[in-house]
């Protein structure tokens, strides 16, 4: 009998030909030889190394904190919030609930993961959001919105008339003449 790959090269391969592990052929289950393993070890070891550092870099940033696999604190818990009516703290946490859904559902369908934490899409991004706008789904919009939150991107690609983030100093165009004698 032949010796089956480790779990984490299981992984990497079937990661590689787009299929679950236990969809793997049982031809590419077995091991490979001792540089090939060597080598897929080297890889795996260089991707946990890459998502530690993501994860540090990320670090005290909560829009982009995960609590995936961890026990709900007091600091991950449903908090109320003083001024904030009670019935507006449910229809929130109720939006949240379904948008966690709707996001659910297109990483099953679409094969989705964390992609939105790229920074290599701003620009698809906000034609996304826009596109998703004129389809009409609130939890769509959310859900871009929530990508460009955790992004810290502007929906607005023009940033002219901007006085940093203040809208209020927001300068407008003078009128055109024909504007003017009206």
């Amino acid at each position: 009998m032949t010796e089956e790959r480790d779990p984490l090269a299981l992984a990497m391969l079937a990661a590689w030909v787009n299929v679950t592990p236990d969809k793997l052929p049982k031809e590419m289950r077995a091991m490979a030889d001792p540089h090939t393993m060597a080598a897929w070890k080297r890889v795996g070891e260089a991707a946990v190394a890459y998502v530690r550092a993501e994860q540090t870099s990320a670090q005290g940033d909560p829009r982009m904190t995960s609590t995936v696999g961890q026990e709900p604190t007091s600091e991950s818990a449903p908090a109320t919030y003083p001024g904030l009516h009670p019935e507006t703290a449910a229809m929130v946490d109720r939006f949240a609930a379904a948008l966690k859904e709707k996001l659910a559902a297109a990483e099953a369908k679409y094969g989705y993961a964390d992609h939105w934490r790229t920074d290599d899409w701003e620009d698809e991004w906000r034609d996304q959001l826009l596109r998703h706008v004129d389809k009409g789904d609130p939890l769509d919009v959310a859900a871009y919105s929530a990508f460009g939150w955790a992004r810290d991107w502007r929906t607005s690609a023009d940033t002219s008339g901007r006085d940093g983030d203040d809208w209020t100093k927001l300068r407008l165009p003078e009128p055109a003449q024909s504007e003017q004698k009206l």
